[in-house]
This record gives C-alpha cells, structure tokens and sequence, in this order.
C-alpha cells in the first residue's frame, strides 16, 4: 500500500526540481551539468527519506518503475537541453548511464555497507565528467 499523499508530495517535488534542472541545463557546461545530475538524488534525499525507503523495499514496484522511467525521461531532457544536437536516441542510452551513476552516488554517500574508499566520490564525479564530455561532444568549450 503506498501512501497516496508521500506519492503525490514526492511526484510534485521531483516534478519542481527537474523543471529546475532542465531549465538551466542550456547555461551550464559539461561538468556542471554531470554535478547537478550527480547531485540530483543525493541533494533530494534528505527531504524525501520516508518515500525514498518506501521505493527501495520494493513495495509498489509499479510506482517505482513509473518514477524511475520519469527520471530517465528527465536526465535524457536534460541533456537535449544543453547538449540540442544530440538525437533522443543517444539521449536515452546517455541517461541510463546517468541514472545509474547517480544511484551510485547515492550509495556512496548513504549506504553505510557500500563500499567506501577515501576519494571515491571524487573518482566518480570525474569518470561522468568525462564520459559526459566524450558523448556529448561538448563544442562550447
């Protein structure tokens, strides 16, 4: 049984910050858009730990799936945004990527049996960086 008003507080909050992400994702290099991407799940963590939990103990795996299939459609905007020239269908292959080094950074962060190395946030900031240069053919510098 999901909590009909977590559902809705969460899908209206995530709805506001990848609005957010969205719109500036046009004005940000490369770097500073694999940051805030990076930094999506962890930052929204904190506000949303009681739906966050609930997703992950696999209860109303169907909402699950419906928001982690938003989140892909939301990093692949994201990307169209800055990156325009990008077809969707890289766009897509691009975000699934993405979302799953952002639930790496979520565990790297939060999960205290994760494995933990000193300088390994920092290993995988740099490694999306990167991947999201070599993709992305960033030509603005």
């Amino acid at each position: 049984f999901f909590n009909t008003l977590l559902v809705d507080q969460y899908a209206a909050a995530s709805e506001k910050e990848w609005g957010t992400i969205i719109a500036v994702a046009n004005t940000q290099d490369i770097d500073q858009l694999s940051d805030t991407l990076l930094g999506t799940y962890v930052s929204s963590h904190g506000r949303h730990k009681a739906f966050i939990a609930l997703l992950e103990s696999g209860v109303g795996s169907s909402r699950r799936d419906e928001f982690r299939n938003l989140n892909l459609q939301n990093i692949a905007k994201a990307i169209r945004t800055h990156s325009p020239h990008i077809s969707a269908a890289i766009a897509k292959r691009v975000a699934v990527i993405v979302f799953y080094n952002m639930r790496t950074m979520m565990a790297l962060t939060f999960d205290r049996n994760a494995a933990q190395a000193p300088g390994a946030v920092d290993e995988l900031k740099e490694s999306m960086r990167a991947y999201l240069r070599h993709r992305l053919n960033d030509v603005r510098g």
